[in-house]
């Protein structure tokens, strides 16, 4: 998401992988995007670029940053809200490989 009056960018990645390993995957994505975050602000001569993780376990799980994670997206996205998603995709998942 670009903003070209403030000249900042977020580059969000969405991910969710098991329950348990939602805490090594926020931070996978953090650093797997450092070098394109430094990339974009240069090449796009822009005065920040962040990267915002957004990651929930399929059962909902989610960790205590996620929160504020989601505070520096423009809107109202609350956890709640990805969670029930989440569980809802994911049950829907389950009856389609239950009913096989």
């Amino acid at each position: 998401v670009l903003n070209k009056r403030t000249r900042e960018a977020l580059i969000i990645d969405v991910a969710v992988p098991r329950d348990r390993s939602v805490a090594d995957r926020e931070l996978e994505k953090i650093q797997k995007y450092q070098e394109l975050r430094r990339e974009v602000t240069r090449v796009w001569n822009l005065r920040k670029a962040t990267v915002i993780p957004v990651v929930l376990g399929a059962l909902g799980g989610v960790t205590n940053r996620l929160e504020g994670y989601l505070s520096s997206i423009t809107g109202r996205i609350t956890v709640p809200q990805l969670q029930k998603s989440v569980l809802y995709n994911s049950t829907n998942i389950l009856r389609m490989v239950l009913d096989m």
